[in-house]
């Protein structure tokens, strides 16, 4: 997957998290900010991995709330709407 459509696909995810529609190309600084920490975290980590020790004799996995999503839903805060039904 290239990285253009993971972002692509991330964003997707912050608008219905945040229950907002932000343009690819006109991004707040924040979201511009989480977008790039989520990327990051997804190309230099395997899938569910946590931390890694030397040698690869030790390796922690992350739990569905803890790690990166955690952060992510504490920077994406200020941005989330309420749904109004």
């Amino acid at each position: 997957m290239t990285d253009g459509l993971l972002k692509m696909q991330m964003l997707d995810w912050i608008n219905g998290y945040c229950n907002q529609k932000f343009d690819i190309d006109d991004l707040p600084p924040a979201i511009e900010m989480v977008l790039n920490r989520m990327l990051e975290s997804v190309s230099n980590v395997p899938a569910g991995v946590a931390s890694q020790s030397a040698g690869g004799l030790s390796i922690s996995y992350m739990g569905v709330d803890t790690g990166g999503l955690r952060e992510v839903e504490k920077l994406l805060a200020p941005f989330v709407k309420m749904k109004v039904k």
